[in-house]
């Protein structure tokens, strides 16, 4: 559906088993309502509200940009779906019932594109997409490399490493979703990367979800799984980042998933490095909250209530690892790290010279 369309429609509503796709024209359009007019921008779609409800499905396509949605409300209701390539969605409130699904699978950078891409080794096999941490591949240098920010991840998940005309597996999407008063997140929110498409070619790497959020409750999933390498020699690839920064009520007590995935064949030499998961929480208001330094900004800032970091690799025992980093940052605090599952651990230093130290402070591990 083009949004010229849908340009009067106030409170967007899908109902059961209607299946809707949008579109972005080249030209912005005006939403007009009674008393109201919103403006849009190209690329962006404006209602009061979107409301999916059971066995409906979205899906906001692109064209060479992320697609932002405004709305004072977001909801998937239980078993409807909505699917976009990478958007930054404003809403007020956001609600993701249990066994609704919003979803970036699959939709980052194609096969051997993006910072971290696989490439076809020399022995004719696809290494996996890096992102969160190290893609799935031959030793010393292993797969695709890491990228992205830890506190505010903002890119796609990289493609995997093709094996002859087999095509690896794209990366995982982009989600940036500000809402304004509370999240209710009892569903699915994943942005996994795509399996490889035969054998012997590289899984692409997990997607970026970063959610800033004044409330959030519920217990349901967010996921950045790297895909899986193709059977036989396959590599695959690792997982996303996930950021959540919550600026008041943090009760949400559902699952992160960051694992990487695993290689075509039962051997851990194949498989890839976790992701991240960084979540940050504030109980007080700002006058009663600590003032820091960051030495490596040279700038004071106000310390955050509680920040975590987590890393989980399912119980596989890989090679590649987890890369922790910033940009233009070599000092990193955090009150409580979870590594688990044979997650390993590595702090990236900006500075080519390594021999440079990267000061970590922990209060909880």
């Amino acid at each position: 559906m083009d949004r010229r369309n849908v340009g009067r429609v106030e409170d967007l509503s899908i109902a059961l088993g209607g299946d809707v796709v949008f579109y972005l024209p080249h030209k912005p359009r005006s939403l007009k309502s009674g008393t109201k007019h919103h403006v849009t921008n190209p690329g962006e779609f404006g209602f009061s509200s979107i409301i999916i409800m059971r066995n409906g499905r979205a899906e906001f396509q692109k064209i060479n940009k992320a697609v932002k949605i405004n709305a004072g409300l977001v909801k998937v209701q239980y078993q409807a779906e909505m699917f976009v390539y990478h958007a930054v969605v404003d809403s007020g409130y956001g609600v993701l019932e249990s066994e609704g699904l919003l979803y970036m699978d699959n939709s980052g950078h194609a096969a051997e594109f993006g910072v971290g891409a696989g490439r076809t080794t020399s022995s004719n096999t696809g290494s996996g997409g890096g992102h969160g941490g190290q893609g799935g591949g031959p030793s010393p240098n292993f797969g695709g490399a890491a990228y992205d920010s830890i506190y505010t991840p903002a890119q796609l998940g990289s493609g995997g490493g093709n094996a002859g005309t087999v095509k690896g597996g794209a990366g995982g999407g982009y989600l940036h979703w500000k809402v304004g008063k509370l999240l209710e997140l009892n569903g699915i929110l994943r942005a996994s990367g795509g399996n490889a498409l035969g054998p012997n070619a590289g899984g692409g790497s997990g997607g970026s979800i970063l959610i800033e959020t004044t409330n959030v409750t519920g217990h349901g999933e967010i996921n950045v799984r790297g895909g899986l390498g193709g059977s036989g020699s396959g590599y695959g690839g690792a997982g996303g980042r996930i950021a959540v920064k919550c600026r008041w009520r943090y009760q949400y007590g559902g699952k992160f998933i960051n694992a990487g995935g695993l290689g075509g064949s039962s051997s851990l030499l194949l498989a890839a490095a976790a992701g991240t998961t960084y979540k940050e929480e504030n109980m007080r208001p700002p006058q009663y909250r600590e003032l820091k330094y960051n030495p490596s900004k040279n700038q004071t800032y106000l310390k955050v209530d509680h920040t975590y970091i987590h890393a989980d690799n399912e119980g596989n025992d890989v090679p590649p690892a987890t890369v922790i980093m910033e940009e233009n940052t070599f000092y990193y605090e955090f009150d409580e790290a979870e590594l688990t599952g044979y997650a390993r651990l590595i702090f990236y230093h900006p500075d080519s010279e390594m021999h440079k130290a990267v000061n970590i402070n922990f209060s909880e591990t």
